[in-house]
């Protein structure tokens, strides 16, 4: 070969023998040194070139792919438009060769070839024809009218038009390949796997153009997202590519695509920080009824900071997606699927703030026993005052005693630490029991004896009954005025046997007697009876009453404890400390709002 490249150098026709023996050994024989020294001596030598062309010419008749190896070699090495033009020539023989008379793969090998070259190489324009010129027979072979259209999906968009609008192709194609091309139905991440992202994206656009719900899975999306966020099928037609199908479903999707399939999509815009996208998703889900519900999943699986999420569902509320209500909801799903810790205080407080301003909102007790909890663990007032407030009105509603019970003392406990809601807790209480049955306060004063943290709230309970033992179903002027006739019927007898500490009291039996026997004709036997035992329960009573009063000590003087029963100052422990204490209320001696 060496020889052979030096006596290129000689005269014209040895020079030209030479060449045609080198034209021979590259395109019949393949020989790549041939190829070279020939390639480099036509470059150099334009008679040389001229001479040769002509059996180019022949070559591409007989032996086009052997011509074109030869060329391609040429390329490889450097790019000339000669050269470029004989490359296109010899692909052109090639294809018409072999879809004339080769097999369907022979022709999609080919194809195939001629697609993968470089782009410099400008093989488009023969790409597309030779596709078009291979469809008639593609009918007949599934393999081919497949190969056909994935080949146009991703190089020659203007034939994969033509051949999708062929239905004699169509009909050749395997049948689950036709569907998905055609409908988007079934495996799309199987024809992914299979075959390439261009056809998978081909396969969604048709799903989603035909609403194909069970095309479009939750892995499908993902799979369809990770496509979108890398730049995937930019060489595609603009209807296959991955931002019109995320488009189309951010139009449309929540009216069709299944549950999982758009709510990854929620979860997928938040995550990557896609906010705009998020707000066109939300959007379509205005009328969903568990809206509140779905947005809040999304928000818990991006990890989004707190103030983020906060700032986030301000702004659906701005557009409209959300309502008052469906905020609430929102915030306490949200904040039982992520966990009532810390870092969730923004969203915390911002509930918290909702309640306060709308006393319609509602939301279920266990959130509002998390919120109470979340305050005490916190020491977040906010919240603590306002879960206390609404769950006085829950615990109200519970029928079952043991369970009202059990609801107070935990209130009463996690209240405790913060005094405006121990203060809104006792406000409550004070004002349920007294609606309540005495039958049903029996149970309650018996069920709250003994509970830890109960002493107020038994205390409430205790003091509704004794107040309704002493009216029993008189009225307060009925009672007063038989208090002021016990008083005045105590007020005679302590006048007339009490001594005043300046002269004793002598009694005399005998005379004593004589005047209850001339008083005893105005009664019955069984009357005097009655009478008998009423004077001597009443002065073991009044004896009682005064052993139970409150006494005063080394420290307190007798008047220093009755100042204080009076002025409200003390509570009463006894039934005469009561009358002392309701004669400061009712004297107008008391602040109202003091507490004892």
């Amino acid at each position: 070969m060496i020889a052979a490249l030096a006596e290129i150098d000689q005269g014209q026709s040895a020079r030209f023998g030479i060449a045609e023996k080198l034209f021979s050994r590259a395109v019949s024989d393949g020989e790549q040194e041939a190829a070279v020294a020939l390639a480099q001596a036509i470059d150099a030598d334009a008679e040389l070139e001229q001479h040769i062309n002509p059996l180019f010419d022949e070559a591409l008749h007989n032996q086009p792919d052997a011509v074109y190896r030869f060329v391609r070699g040429r390329l490889a090495a450097k790019a000339d438009p000669r050269w470029l033009f004989r490359l296109r020539q010899a692909a052109l023989a090639a294809l018409h060769v072999a879809i004339t008379d080769g097999d369907p793969e022979t022709i999609l090998n080919w194809l195939i070839l001629i697609a993968r070259e470089p782009v410099n190489y400008d093989l488009g324009e023969i790409l597309h024809h030779g596709i078009l010129a291979a469809q008639t027979r593609a009918h007949e072979d599934p393999a081919l009218a497949r190969g056909l259209i994935l080949l146009a999906l991703k190089r020659t968009p203007a034939a994969l038009a033509l051949l999708l609008d062929d239905e004699t192709l169509l009909e050749a194609l395997p049948e689950n390949f036709r569907e998905m091309i055609q409908s988007g139905d079934g495996d799309l991440l199987g024809l992914l796997s299979e075959h390439s992202s261009d056809a998978f994206l081909l396969a969604v656009a048709q799903a989603i153009r035909h609403k194909n719900a069970t095309a479009i899975t939750a892995a499908v999306v993902e799979q369809l997202w990770h496509f979108y966020g890398g730049g995937a099928g930019a060489s595609l037609p603009s209807q296959y590519r991955p931002d019109t199908a995320i488009n189309a479903l951010a139009e449309s999707g929540a009216s069709w695509l299944s549950t999982p399939a758009f709510d990854r999509l929620l979860a997928l815009s938040l995550r990557d920080g896609r906010d705009s996208l998020f707000h066109r998703f939300a959007g379509q889900l205005a009328s969903a009824p568990d809206k509140s519900t779905r947005i809040a999943a999304a928000l818990h699986r991006a990890h989004r900071a707190a103030a983020e999420t906060a700032a986030l569902i301000t702004a659906l509320v701005a557009a409209g997606t959300l309502q008052q209500d469906d905020v609430s909801d929102l915030y306490a799903a949200l904040l039982m699927q992520q966990g009532w810790d810390e870092v969730s205080q923004p969203i915390v407080d911002q509930l918290a703030r909702l309640m306060q301003q709308n006393q319609t909102v509602v939301l279920p007790e266990e959130a509002l026993w998390h919120m109470l909890d979340f305050g005490v663990q916190h020491s977040n007032e906010l919240a603590t005052r306002a879960a206390a407030r609404r769950l006085c009105s829950v615990l109200e509603k519970r029928d079952d005693d043991e369970a009202l019970i059990e609801g107070v003392v935990q209130l009463v406990q996690q209240t405790s630490w913060h005094p405006p809601a121990k203060e809104v807790v006792q406000t409550w209480w004070r004002n349920f029991t007294r609606s309540l049955p005495t039958a049903r306060l029996n149970k309650l004063e018996r069920g709250l004896d003994g509970k830890r943290l109960t002493d107020e709230p038994r205390a409430v309970v205790q003091t509704i009954l004794a107040f309704r033992r002493m009216l029993g179903k008189r009225t307060l002027k009925q009672f007063a005025d038989e208090v002021h006739l016990t008083f005045s019927t105590l007020e005679a007898l302590s006048n007339a046997f009490d001594a005043d500490g300046k002269r004793p009291i002598n009694f005399d039996l005998a005379v004593a007697r004589t005047e209850l026997e001339a008083q005893d004709e105005n009664l019955t036997p069984q009357e005097l009876q009655v009478l008998a035992s009423d004077f001597k329960d009443l002065a073991e009573l009044i004896g009682l009453l005064g052993d139970r009063r409150t006494k005063p000590n080394l420290i307190r003087r007798e008047e220093e404890v009755d100042r204080q029963l009076i002025q409200g100052e003390q509570s009463p422990h006894s039934a005469v400390d009561v009358l002392k204490w309701m004669a400061g209320y009712l004297g107008g001696l008391q602040d109202d709002e003091r507490e004892v």
